[in-house]
């Protein structure tokens, strides 16, 4: 939503009642009575449901998706190791209206560790998504390099002026939103509660 602009995360507000009907399917925020007006920026500090509901809406199947190819989810990340999962993706080409919205706060999909990792990692860094490794050498036992795996871009996933508006976002959650446990004086992190099923 920050990269297509669909909102001002600062300045827009949404209303969260505490739930959202969306093709008859009642979708419930964790906070029972919703966290009433706030904006985008708090929708995520407060990990609220509905408002992340709104926000795939106002992106549109076809955006959405094109993010999470790009992102590497319900795919392999091509790590140097055998017996990764793709992942649980719906085709696109089925996903309706409730399929949408369950997507947009993470039920209806499914990820690997390694996947979210990833995209983490591509979301703060600048926007750069890189194929894993486990392996940077291979030594001989005389101390020897026989072997050295190179960094590989794979894909661009968002600008950097986005990536450090979301690495501070972030932040934001771990230092005032629903992450707070995680907060550490004097250092810099970031973080995102979940609160799929």
């Amino acid at each position: 939503s920050v990269e297509e602009k669909v909102v001002d995360i600062f300045n827009d507000h949404f209303y969260d009642s505490g739930k959202v009907n969306i093709d008859g399917s009642i979708l419930k925020c964790w906070k029972a009575g919703g966290h009433g007006s706030q904006t985008f920026l708090e929708v995520l500090q407060n990990s609220c449901n509905p408002g992340f509901v709104k926000m795939g809406g106002l992106l549109g199947k076809e955006t959405l998706f094109s993010y999470i190819d790009l992102f590497g989810f319900g795919k392999k990340t091509g790590i140097d190791y055998h017996g990764e999962a793709y992942g649980l993706l719906l085709n696109e080409e089925v996903v309706r209206g409730c399929d949408l919205a369950r997507i947009g706060f993470g039920q209806t999909i499914a990820v690997s560790g390694i996947q979210l990792a990833c995209a983490t990692a591509s979301a703060v860094n600048g926007g750069y998504y890189y194929t894993p490794r486990l392996v940077k050498k291979i030594y001989a036992e005389d101390g020897n390099v026989l072997e050295e795996k190179q960094t590989s871009l794979k894909n661009r996933t968002i600008s950097e002026k986005t990536s450090a508006l979301l690495a501070e976002m972030l932040e934001g959650v771990v230092r005032d939103g629903s992450g707070k446990k995680a907060y550490i004086d004097g250092y810099r992190g970031g973080g995102k509660t979940g609160t799929a099923q």
